[in-house]
């Protein structure tokens, strides 16, 4: 259900982009229509009346588009932008009627129509299929229709012009739409990860809005409570009184404030203070006192005092707030008050905390920049000494410390650099599974590396919490003290937590975007590439080509000879990057089947000997070893031939001195295929890389062997559908061994 919504949000936003691209594409026909009509005005003015209605439809036909589009067929956009575009073509075409229309200028027209549609309209790829394909037919119908006389001198252009383009919008478009598609993807993701975001600022925010309404709600309290509150400073004067010790005072808070104790208690003001200062003195509250207060009706009642140092905002004791209430009736109450406010104390600190760590670590979508910004947000939150981020790799690889705050530089380094070993955090790991966080005093751990290095360093006590991306942990973030004294509270161990949860989201998410940013870079290595890859070899063919195969510089001489050799290499690399293309458009659309066949694979060989030999370079000694006895195969013999010639062009591609050499024989339940070279070899950290799409060992345009770094993917793809394989060794600098292994027999499938 979810991937068919994905779909149809996906659809409809196709739909969206190619209604807005409609009214640009029609601007710029217009614009061209209106140029060429004044150009013919200008220049051939006797002609012009004719053209008038054909350039009156040229203006009509998409303007109307843009009306249909942006009114009744609004979700139909990608069927009204293909019915104009098949009959801006037709109107195309039509001109080839006209006597002043050349053959090459309609050729040049079609073909612009044809890029220019992959270009405006990001509609589906067999969209484009239709599209390109009624362009040449309708173009070609009207040569012949017509009765056109093709010039040799650029016949050449004037008839397959158009198919070129063509060939280029398709494969543009199907790679096209695949890109889209993945961004529309990314972005969903991107979007669901910035809700959760939002959703977790929102609650921050509402914590935030219910700490006011608390604080409110205890000056409610405060004033309404039955028991007697006072706070007095050091010399026993009231700062602050509650209605009921008002009311037990016969006076109002207000008129309480600023009047000594001694003036309302005479009797026993002399030994509230004593009480006051041991509290004052000691910063410590006294609780339980049992005394007795007179009121202003003359009787006295039993209370029970509890005495609390009364601290100003540097935690200096200034006084002390006395709570005094009946024994008998309002302890309980007394007790919840308390209580109440040392909570609504640590959850404003807690949240207050987490609000200011969360808008800085959200800010940032850059790895490093977060991981730097936490460990001194730990540092300054929690007010602790150090703080560090520890990464947990995979299977065999060693724990490393990314990032630290609170280390001079040459700590640091020191740490950095170091080969930190797994087993000694498989317990803290552990812990951390069960518990939230996990506090380490350095000096009750048995002796070991971890405790000599956290003495080497000062460390006396440390707090941990994992770094989690679902239910796996991958980094652990710590908050340390040097201070043997110091401890860390139940209050800093929430906020350790919080801090722990909003950077494993925002490392989360600055996560998708760099996974975003590869894969908008590759796409673009890819089209510079092919940009490259194709441009050249184009030029070479349509520039010297054509002037020769006409006879332009007479009889061919050596020189010439060797234009066309270059030509016919040219052009023969511009045919296998066009079918690799289209080979991978093929297999990513899962349209190939498989032909199974009987195959006489020494046959087989054979051929493929004769048509890749032309493809060695000079010096290079090529070693067929082929059995003749080899087994008859059941398997599809195209697809076979294709992943055989592609290993053995490479190696010839890549082996300029010494042999080639091709082997075949039984194994196992198949055959195996050896070709082995002694080429440049391929550097250990490529191979694992060599047979994904688009990677070579070398990544610029400017590589030396050319290629796009298809033909080992399609290698890769063709043998999963004959369920086979390949693997390879390789040295380089001595060259590389490609296995290929097929079975004897495979059951006929479809590439679904």
């Amino acid at each position: 259900m979810a991937t068919s919504a994905t779909q149809q949000s996906y659809d409809v936003h196709r739909q969206g982009v190619i209604a807005a691209n409609l009214p640009v594409a029609a601007a710029v026909l217009s614009g061209a229509t209106v140029f060429y009509a004044l150009a013919e005005l200008i220049l051939n003015r006797s002609g012009f009346q004719p053209a008038v209605v054909p350039y009156a439809l040229f203006l009509a036909i998409p303007w109307f588009a843009v009306w249909l589009a942006k009114g009744p067929l609004a979700e139909s956009a990608e069927a009204v932008a293909l019915v104009a575009d098949v009959a801006y073509t037709a109107m195309l075409a039509g001109l080839l009627l006209q006597p002043t229309t050349t053959l090459s200028g309609a050729a040049l027209f079609i073909a612009l129509k044809i890029v220019a549609t992959a270009l405006f309209f990001p509609w589906r790829a067999r969209t484009q299929y239709f599209s390109a394909g009624t362009a040449l037919v309708v173009y070609w119908s009207a040569v012949a229709l017509t009765g056109r006389s093709i010039d040799p001198g650029v016949g050449l252009h004037q008839l397959f012009g158009p198919l070129i383009a063509a060939v280029f919008s398709v494969a543009g478009a199907r790679s096209a739409e695949q890109r889209r598609r993945d961004l529309f993807q990314h972005g969903l993701e991107l979007a669901a990860s910035a809700a959760e975001l939002q959703r977790l600022l929102t609650s921050v925010l509402d914590s935030e809005m219910r700490l006011r309404r608390q604080q409110a709600e205890q000056q409610i309290i405060f004033d309404s409570v039955p028991a007697m509150i006072w706070y007095k400073d050091r010399d026993n004067r009231i700062v602050r009184a509650n209605q009921a010790a008002a009311a037990a005072a016969g006076l109002t808070p207000e008129a309480m404030e600023g009047r000594s104790v001694n003036e309302l208690y005479p009797d026993e003001a002399a030994k509230y203070h004593r009480d006051d200062l041991e509290v004052i003195e000691s910063g410590e509250a006294k609780r339980g006192i049992v005394e007795t207060l007179q009121t202003t009706g003359g009787e006295k009642r039993w209370v029970q005092t509890d005495k609390l140092p009364y601290r100003d905002e540097d935690g200096n004791v200034v006084g002390v707030i006395v709570f005094a209430v009946d024994i008998t009736e309002r302890r309980s109450a007394e007790q919840a008050l308390e209580l109440s406010t040392r909570q609504l104390a640590h959850e404003a600190e807690v949240t207050t905390a987490l609000a200011h760590v969360g808008q800085a670590l959200i800010s940032a979508l850059d790895t490093p920049v977060i991981l730097e910004r936490l460990c001194k947000l730990t540092m300054d939150t929690l007010q602790c000494d150090l703080s560090s981020v520890l990464r947990l790799p995979g299977e065999g690889e060693r724990p490393e410390l990314v990032s630290g705050a609170g280390f001079a530089a040459e700590e640091w380094e020191a740490l950095r650099v170091m080969r930190l070993a797994r087993n000694p955090l498989t317990e803290l790991v552990r812990q951390l599974e069960i518990s939230d966080t996990v506090r380490v005093d350095v000096n009750v751990l048995p002796d070991s590396v971890a405790k000599l290095l956290a003495r080497e360093h000062g460390v006396t006590l440390t707090l941990s919490a994992a770094l989690r991306r679902g239910g796996e942990t991958f980094g652990i973030l710590t908050a340390g003290y040097r201070d043997k004294e110091k401890s860390f509270t139940v209050q800093q161990e929430r906020i350790l937590l919080g801090l722990a949860q909003l950077a494993s989201l925002a490392l989360e998410n600055a996560r998708l975007v760099e996974a975003l940013e590869r894969a908008d870079g590759i796409k673009s290595e890819f089209v510079a590439t092919m940009s490259h890859e194709l441009r050249t070899p184009l030029n070479v063919i349509t520039g010297y080509g054509t002037l020769l195969l006409e006879g332009e510089f007479g009889r061919l001489t050596e020189e010439q000879a060797a234009i066309l050799e270059r030509m016919a290499k040219s052009a023969a690399e511009l045919l296998e990057l066009i079918n690799a293309t289209l080979d991978l458009s093929r297999l990513e659309g899962g349209r190939v089947a498989v032909d199974v066949q009987a195959v006489d694979l020494t046959q087989l060989l054979d051929q493929i000997e004769s048509e890749t030999a032309p493809c060695a370079q000079p010096g290079v000694q090529l070693d067929w070893r082929v059995a003749r006895d080899l087994p008859r195969l059941h398997t599809d013999p195209l697809k076979l031939k294709v992943v055989l010639k592609n290993i053995i062009t490479n190696a010839y591609k890549f082996t300029a001195h010494g042999n080639v050499t091709v082997q075949a024989r039984v194994l196992g339940r198949g055959v195996e295929i050896a070709v082995a070279d002694t080429g440049i070899g391929i550097a250990p950290d490529v191979l694992p890389v060599i047979f994904e799409a688009f990677r070579q060992a070398d990544g610029s345009t400017t590589r030396q062997f050319g290629g796009v770094g298809l033909g080992l993917y399609i290698v890769q793809r063709l043998l999963d559908l004959l369920q086979g394989s390949v693997s390879v060794d390789s040295v380089v600098g001595r060259g590389s061994t490609f296995r290929v292994w097929v079975p004897r027999t495979i059951q006929q499938r479809s590439a679904a």
